[in-house]
């Protein structure tokens, strides 16, 4: 049964809708009522739209969309399901393949895909229903994604600091680096080449990530957090595994 967590809302209607959802108890991403849900602005109704679909996700763009964003999508699992480490493996390659038609569909050169999951007072989700979040922004501007409590103290987790290469992740494809002051700050950098889109990743090269971040989830028993990944055509990958601290709120920026 999927949580839902009002106080993590960042907007007054969104927080009204996920507190009556709540309230009778069902899931805001029942895939067969997700698009009776809607906004009004400006006297219009606004309903949710599933825009991609297939046998173990569905896309849509969000209803709330992050400040200075110019392209905010929701892939939402078909399965309702809390975290990314309950996926079967053909359900994570249909998660790159959702994420790589709509950053081709909407000429999605520079962004971000997070996925915050678990505990809603840790990661920040507002429904435990794992879903991610597909963000492009404004020309020179920057979305600032929260992982953590909305009422948490920010900071920004090891981007301005050196993190040391971690040894007991040997891989193939990809380098794990952590933060030095012991918090759950994990960096995956891609050791091949800068590729010019991250969704062209082969199937052993995103397998790898997959398991690669499992393992760091169960050896330090995160129960909530984010993984978030940055791509670029000029910079390659740069993603990331979050957990913050109890009353701590880690920012993820994306910028163009």
């Amino acid at each position: 049964m999927s949580t839902t967590t009002p106080d993590n809302s960042r907007d007054p209607d969104q927080k009204a809708i996920v507190e009556e959802f709540l309230s009778q108890g069902k899931d805001p991403f029942d895939r067969t009522i997700v698009e009776q849900i809607f906004v009004e602005r400006g006297g219009e109704k606004i309903y949710n739209k599933i825009i991609l679909e297939s046998e173990s996700w569905y896309a849509m763009p969000n209803l709330w969309p992050l400040p200075s964003s110019q392209n905010h999508f929701v892939a939402i699992c078909q399965r309702n399901i809390k975290t990314p480490f309950e996926l079967e493996k053909e359900e994570w390659h249909g998660l790159m393949e959702t994420v790589r038609t709509l950053t081709h569909d909407h000429s999605i050169r520079k962004g971000a895909f997070c996925m915050r999951f678990g505990v809603p007072e840790i990661s920040g989700t507002t429904v435990t229903h794992l879903h991610g979040h597909l963000i492009k922004a404004v020309q020179k501007e920057t979305v600032d994604f929260f992982v953590g409590p909305r009422d948490g103290m920010p900071s920004t987790p090891g981007f301005n600091q050196e993190l040391r290469e971690d040894v007991q992740f040997q891989n193939k494809f990809w380098n794990v680096r952590t933060s030095t002051d012991q918090r759950l700050v994990f960096k995956m950098e891609f050791k091949n080449e800068p590729l010019c889109d991250i969704w062209n990743l082969t199937p052993l090269e995103w397998e790898e990530f997959r398991t690669t971040v499992e393992g760091i989830a169960k050896k330090f028993q995160i129960g909530g957090g984010a993984i978030c990944i940055r791509f670029d055509t000029l910079n390659g990958i740069d993603a990331w595994l979050l957990s913050p601290a109890k009353n701590e709120k880690f920012i993820f920026q994306i910028k163009n």
